[in-house]
């Protein structure tokens, strides 16, 4: 990203002046508006940021054009006509400055969230060393957004848009990256990935503060989530520093309280981490997307939830329609991973946790324009992270070719029905 003050060269001096007076501001973009970004084709493309109250705006793109100000806050926003796929293009933002934005190409994006197992890099994916040396795809761009809790959703996030390549590969989504090279190999069209993963993470944090608060689906989670905080507030220590000394103390206190034929004190617990409270990972990673142009969203969550099933049932399509509700861009694809086989098989089988989840998860397909894939056949009884992630992917990818593209292709096995 570059960046120019209009006129002739200005002294050093005068620019510094210039930078610290308030009543200047010059024109920014998101970092999601940066050097080899994929913006989403066919459709309008929101391009916003900020700007001096009431500076003129001009955004340029290929032939399309669009001006505005900024508003009393600094804010603005376009929304230009939408563009076949293709590129590269320069986007330029001009106001009392100029920002040029090289290397834009015009596909697919999609954001690929969820917890551990979309996190999970291609670096310790199956045959990692083979594919990382084969992923020279540069009409594949990859955006990590880097992890972050928020009390209140944020309108910046941190990341890069990098090549696909074997140098920028290896850290990136390993269901990710192979859905987005599957795609890309049979549309030929560009392709933009969005990381926002965390791994243990649950879905309620992934939920808009909205939803968890005014949907009747979370009440349950809500009061779960009340006693749970109440637990914390009794046992919890103020900082892991405190925590620590206290689990330390806490044996001798316990043998003395034994001594005494008293019973032992509550175990310490440590303090609840940011990323463990309702909506802080929307706040910090999802709100900042939004309204980024995107054909759809793949999901893979639901480990985190595996006790508490029931909500699931009942959170996981209120949290998809939250998303779409603030994103306002329709009921975009929203395809989503159910769970693998893990765990050894009990000998006299009965109710299983990770099953009621599966079936939790069966049933958001009731949600329109979602799809499921079912990757019970690549889980392993010992280890939650399979490494064959590019079977998830590719599974992923034939929903998305299928219900999304409108290729003839198989892209589910079939359903339980009795």
């Amino acid at each position: 990203m570059h960046y120019a003050f209009l006129g002739s060269p200005v002294p050093a001096a005068v620019l510094l002046i210039a930078a610290c007076s308030s009543a200047f501001a010059a024109v920014t973009l998101p970092a999601l508006f940066s050097d080899h970004m994929v913006l989403q084709c066919d459709k309008p493309i929101p391009i916003w940021g900020s700007a001096t109250p009431g500076e003129k705006v001009q955004v340029l793109l290929a032939d399309r054009r669009a001006e505005t100000a900024a508003d009393v806050d600094g804010k603005w926003r376009v929304d230009l006509a939408p563009l076949p796929a293709g590129g590269p293009f320069t986007l330029t933002v001009k106001g009392r400055n100029t920002v040029k934005v090289a290397d834009v190409l015009v596909g697919e994006v999609w954001v690929c969230s969820g917890q551990s197992n979309m996190e999970w890099p291609v670096s310790r994916a199956l045959n990692a060393t083979n594919e990382i040396a084969q992923a020279d795809h540069p009409s594949i761009r990859l955006f990590i957004v880097r992890r972050h809790a928020a009390e209140t959703p944020q309108e910046q996030c941190v990341g890069q848009w990098r090549v696909c390549s074997p140098k920028t590969v290896p850290g990136f989504s390993a269901v990710g990256y192979f859905f987005g090279r599957d795609v890309h190999g049979k549309t030929g069209a560009p392709v933009g990935l969005i990381e926002a993963a965390w791994s243990a993470t649950a879905l309620e944090v992934w939920t808009d503060s909205e939803t968890v608060r005014d949907n009747g689906a979370f009440s349950e989670y809500r009061a779960w989530w009340g006693r749970t905080l109440e637990i914390y507030k009794a046992r919890a220590s103020a900082s892991l520093e405190v925590y620590k000394r206290d689990a330390e103390e806490w044996p001798k206190r316990a043998a003395e309280a034994k001594a005494k034929g008293e019973p032992p004190p509550p175990k310490p617990l440590p303090p609840l981490p940011d990323y463990c409270y309702p909506s802080r990972l929307f706040n910090g990673m999802i709100f900042p997307l939004v309204p980024f142009a995107i054909r759809g969203v793949i999901w893979y969550q639901g480990e985190a939830n595996t006790a508490r099933a029931d909500d699931y049932r009942r959170c996981f399509p209120a949290m998809i329609r939250g998303w779409r509700r603030l994103w306002k861009q329709g009921d975009f694809p929203f395809l989503f991973v159910q769970l693998a086989n893990f765990g050894p098989q009990a000998p006299d089988p009965g109710p299983s946790a990770w099953a009621a989840l599966r079936d939790a998860q069966r049933d958001a397909l009731q949600v329109p324009h979602t799809g499921m894939a079912v990757a019970i056949d690549v889980g392993l009884a010992d280890n939650v992270h399979p490494p064959n992630k590019q079977e998830v992917g590719r599974r992923l990818a034939l929903l998305a070719l299928n219900k999304v593209y409108g290729h003839n292709v198989p892209c589910m096995g079939p359903f339980y029905r009795a």
